[in-house]
Order: C-alpha cells, then sequence, then structure tokens
C-alpha cells in the first residue's frame, strides 16, 4: 500500500527544490490559448497602463490525471505581485470561483481558480480527466480506503491543489512571498489542508464554510461512525484537515454559519483550537451554507491586509464572563479588541435552544450595551457577534448556559 504522507512527503520536498516540482507527481503545464503564459516581471512605467485583464484557460497535468484551471491578472501590470489560489468545490470550476477570482485580480493579484479532482462531481469537471472520474460520485470514493489510503479520490484532490499552488507560485509575475489560499465547502476543508501542509508557504488562508474534524460534526459524521474503526482511524490519521490544523503556520480565518448542515460548530471549533498562529472566525446568524452579507468584502480585507500591507487586521472578540443573578439570569460580558482606528457599529448576543437542531436552531439576537448583555433564557448555546465600520464581521466561539 503507497504511503500517503510519503508521498506528500516527496511532494513537499519537491517543491522546496524546484520552482515546477517534479518529485512523485510531475507537472506538464500547457495553456489553452495562443501566448498564454504570464508575462515576466519588468519595472513598472513611469505613468501607470489602464487594467488589461488577462483570463486563460490551463491544463496542468501529473499522475495520469489532468486538471483545469483559470487564470487572471491585470496584464498592464508588469510588476510581481500576490497571488490568490482559489480552490473550488462540489460545483467545480464555475462561473462562482471564476468570478472570485476576477475580483481578486481587480485588487491587483494574480488569482487561479481550479476544479478540485476527487472533489468535484465530474460531470460538473469536463475538462479535467482521471481515473477519479470513473468513481461513484459522491461522498463513497472520498471515504473509500478500503484497498488502502490511495484508494480514496481526496489523495488526487490534496496532489491536484498542491501542484496548482505550486504552479501558481512559479508564474514570473507572481511574489510566491505573498500567497494565500481561499476555499469554499470542501475548497474550505482544502484550504485548512493545504494551508497546513504547506505550513510557512502560504501567507494567509480564508476558508469559506470548511474545516476539519468531521467526527466531531459534520454531514459526514454518521459515514465516518459507520466504518470499521481501524479504516476510520486512518481516514482521520490520512485526510482530516484537523488533523493537519497544527502545520498551520499563517493567519487563518474561518467564515462559517450557524446552522451549517454540512459544517457544524463543534468541528469549525475544534479546528481553530488545532490551530497555533494567528485564527479568528465569524458565524453568519441562521444561515445555513450560506454566505454571510459582505462576505466577498471581508475576503479582500483580509487578503489586502496579510499580502499586501494595506489596511488593518481584523478584530477579535471573546466572552470574557458570565455572572449569575439572583434570579438566574447571566450577565455575559464581551472583550473586544478591535484595531486601533475602528469602531464597532453592531455589538450583539446571539442565543438558540441548546436541543435545536439544523434550520430548527433559530438563533435569537440581543444588542449588546457597553460590552454586556443579560441572558433571561437557559439551557441555550450562545455566541457574541461584532461588526465594525468596515463591515468586518468576527465572532466568539459559541458557549453554553445550562
Amino acid at each position: 500500500m503507497t504511503d500517503f504522507f510519503l508521498i506528500l512527503a516527496e511532494i513537499l520536498i519537491s517543491m522546496r527544490n524546484s520552482t515546477l516540482f517534479f518529485g512523485s507527481l510531475l507537472i506538464a503545464c500547457s495553456f489553452a490559448a495562443c501566448n498564454n503564459e504570464p508575462k515576466p516581471a519588468e519595472n513598472a512605467p513611469a505613468a501607470a497602463a489602464a487594467p488589461a485583464f488577462k483570463e486563460e484557460n490551463i491544463t496542468y497535468s501529473g499522475d495520469s490525471i489532468s486538471m483545469n484551471g483559470y487564470v487572471v491578472y491585470d496584464d498592464s501590470n508588469k510588476n510581481k505581485r500576490p497571488a490568490v489560489l482559489v480552490v473550488s468545490e462540489w460545483w467545480g470550476l464555475n462561473d462562482y470561483p471564476k468570478m472570485r477570482a476576477k475580483k481578486l485580480a481587480e485588487l491587483g493579484y494574480v488569482a487561479m481558480a481550479i476544479d478540485l479532482p476527487g472533489i468535484c462531481d465530474p460531470a460538473k469537471a469536463p475538462f479535467s480527466s482521471g481515473a477519479w472520474k470513473l468513481r461513484p460520485k459522491g461522498r463513497d470514493a472520498r471515504f473509500d480506503i478500503a484497498g488502502g489510503i490511495d484508494s480514496s479520490t481526496l489523495v488526487d484532490a490534496i496532489a491536484a491543489a498542491l501542484q496548482a499552488y505550486n504552479l501558481l507560485g512559479s508564474f514570473e509575475n507572481v511574489d510566491k512571498r505573498r500567497m494565500g489560499i481561499t476555499g469554499f465547502s470542501w475548497g474550505g476543508y482544502t484550504t485548512t489542508m493545504l494551508a497546513g501542509l504547506l505550513g510557512s508557504r502560504v501567507k494567509a488562508a480564508y476558508s469559506v464554510f470548511g474545516c476539519g474534524f468531521y467526527e466531531k460534526g459534520s454531514n459526514w459524521k454518521d459515514s465516518l461512525t459507520a466504518m470499521p474503526d481501524a479504516l476510520r482511524n486512518n481516514w482521520l490519521t490520512y485526510f482530516d484537515a484537523g488533523r493537519r490544523a497544527g502545520g498551520i503556520q499563517c493567519p487563518f480565518f474561518i467564515e462559517a454559519s450557524s446552522n451549517d448542515k454540512f459544517f457544524w460548530p463543534a468541528a469549525v471549533m475544534a479546528t481553530l483550537d488545532a490551530v497555533t498562529s494567528t485564527r479568528n472566525l465569524v458565524w453568519g446568524p441562521n444561515l445555513d451554507h450560506t454566505r454571510l452579507t459582505g462576505g466577498d468584502q471581508m475576503q479582500q480585507l483580509y487578503f489586502d491586509y496579510y499580502l499586501k500591507g494595506l489596511g488593518k487586521p481584523f478584530g477579535r472578540v471573546r466572552v470574557a464572563h458570565e455572572e449569575e443573578l439572583a434570579d438566574r439570569s447571566v450577565v455575559i460580558s464581551a472583550a473586544i479588541d478591535l484595531p486601533e482606528g475602528v469602531s464597532a457599529d453592531t455589538t450583539a448576543l446571539y442565543y438558540a435552544d441548546r436541543g435545536a437542531k439544523g434550520a430548527d436552531k433559530r438563533w435569537k439576537m440581543i444588542p449588546m450595551v457597553a460590552g454586556k448583555a443579560v441572558l433571561r433564557e437557559r439551557n441555550v448555546d450562545y455566541f457574541i457577534y461584532v461588526s465594525d465600520l468596515r463591515g468586518v464581521k468576527t465572532a466568539s466561539y459559541i458557549k453554553s448556559v445550562l
């Protein structure tokens, strides 16, 4: 049986030793359009040229699979610049990840959005190929390691994402010292996994929904529970992104939904607990696998700060104190840390019945005054939510009052 850790070790070693790595997985990169290779960096002209966005569909291949990507950048800028890898989800490389990449390019990044073999629906990846497309779609192939660790299609997904990140960093108009990753759903899982595997090579990671520790609470918890103990333990050891989160060295943010049927709060918080670098999150109140309003702007501000040094960091909030009163109500106090010059717009306490699940868990809001709110109901879950005047939203962990 091929040892998946050895495969990844070979990939990482080869990436350290070459611009395009030629380890266990060989990249053969071809661009779909004529003269598509990003232009070499040159000295900037005296006067800035009008933006000229170049969009390229590319194919990169290795180990008998071929993957589709989309690269976009401002070709009028001849300088090296930061770059962001946009990792797709189940729906593959459709208009949404391309739109997100284009938005990043408009902000001055080189952006690359990719199909994710082994995770995306094979029917939605017409320009990517490989044996993974012949496997049954859905969760079975991702969790199938009965024939060995390398029988999971997640091997293809993780290897393809590693290749894409290294390929993006090889472009001559990319400053590989300033690269980030973002992804949505299973793309968020992959963002977490890559940030952990690549360590210091990633300077900022922003996951939308996705995380690790599926066994603690996720749509796939039952699939893991149904596996024989030995297979489940192996899957968690090799493929759980939460087990890789300790390797994350960059700032890491999760934009989560409070009622997400796929990635539950317990798994999100366990993933953040495993991260030893700067970490932060927000819960979209009463949202189920849906981005909160302004999430795209937050993502842009996040990368601008960590990859360009522009603006200010996100604030942080936590529960500072709980005080039970004589009538058994509880005063919740917040510790809010906003960067200098940034003011809060909204500070609120959200709470919901502990026993309610999924869409039935309706979060009610109590405005906080001077960082305090009185919670008059018991047996509830709650979190503190802060939105500042930039539109940046952050939240505390979810806690309980019994």
